[in-house]
């Protein structure tokens, strides 16, 4: 059996500490408050608006800069699935559960090689990403390794639990692509974290 590659290895999630330091995080209480979007037509993170998305071939060197580049891939990734398939992704659970489909027939060997399967992942692993900033309140905290699979977000959670969830989005998609059915789909994932946090 193939080990998974080094980013697909991460954990769910960790849970930290919450840092008192750090300024207050605002929480997403309830996803019925949020109102779905059509990924093709994704709004910009507040606050970035006119900042310039990062070259395609570059990684984003700031959370802001993730922020946008990935809000800018998950729009792509939902434009193609409505060309090439007459889906209209929304950032809901539909909406991943759809994604994950095309994402698990695209490369359904379990193997990641070309240019274009990378990014693919990264496509879904910014929808992936965008849903938990936008439905949940996650937010990017690390983008420094070279390996987009440690990328990592900080989810509040529950305010009595006094702890914070890290997570790897891009990791998780890539473990789901490498892992198959042997581990739990972007849904389950999806929905776990939205449990943990209530």
């Amino acid at each position: 059996m193939r080990s998974p590659p080094a980013g697909a290895s991460q954990p769910p999630y960790r849970a930290e500490p919450i840092d008192e330091t750090a300024p207050p995080q605002s929480l997403v209480r309830s996803t019925e408050l949020v109102p779905r979007e059509r990924v093709e037509m994704l709004s910009h993170p507040s606050g970035i608006n006119g900042d310039p998305a990062p070259p395609a071939d570059q990684p984003p060197q700031t959370p802001d800069a993730a922020r946008l580049a990935f809000t800018l891939l998950a729009r792509e990734l939902a434009r193609e699935l409505r060309m090439r398939h007459g889906v209209d992704l929304q950032t809901d659970v539909d909406g991943l559960e759809q994604s994950q489909r095309f994402l698990r027939e695209a490369l359904a060997d379990g193997r990641v090689r070309t240019p274009e399967e990378r990014r693919e992942v990264m496509r879904h692993g910014a929808f992936l990403s965008e849903l938990l900033a936008r439905r949940l309140g996650a937010r990017w905290v690390d983008v420094n390794s070279p390996d987009p699979g440690r990328w990592a977000m900080l989810l509040p959670s529950a305010p009595r639990a006094g702890e914070n969830l890290r997570i790897w989005p891009f990791g998780r998609v890539l473990r789901f692509v490498v892992m198959g059915h042997k581990e739990k789909d972007l849904v389950s994932y999806y929905l776990e974290l939205e449990a943990r946090i209530r």
